[in-house]
């Protein structure tokens, strides 16, 4: 779906992008709820049994957090360019997903490090 859509008069709609705000600014304030959350609960207990699994998840946390706000930033920007609103969305959207993306597959490294842990050692 293009953003620049004409109406009926030809004139290109100036507020396209502003159908698409609401819900991209509620989506990624529920994640970055859910990102501050989880660094709330994990960071007491960072450190505590490995530091490289650590550092993956601080990396991971903090790469996801910043990308979420340059989102939020990016998705509220007033002045964007009226001229090439498809690609400034579509870039925001990408920022967005990526931003989802780099907590589930270290969530899921997480998994599968914990899985091969279990069966290999018998460690719980």
């Amino acid at each position: 779906m293009e953003l620049n859509s004409q109406d009926n008069k030809g004139q290109s709609d100036r507020n396209d992008l502003h159908q698409f705000r609401p819900s991209l600014v509620t989506a990624t304030g529920i994640f970055l709820g859910f990102m501050l959350n989880f660094t709330d609960e994990w960071l007491p207990h960072s450190f505590s049994r490995s530091t490289a699994g650590g550092i993956i998840v601080a990396v991971s946390v903090t790469s996801s957090i910043g990308l979420l706000i340059v989102v939020l930033y990016r998705i509220l920007k007033k002045n964007y360019p009226v001229d090439n609103v498809d690609t400034f969305y579509r870039t925001t959207l990408r920022l967005f997903i990526i931003g989802i993306i780099i907590p589930f597959f270290t969530i899921l490294l997480a998994m599968i490090a914990k899985l091969v842990d279990k069966i290999f050692y018998g460690s719980t």
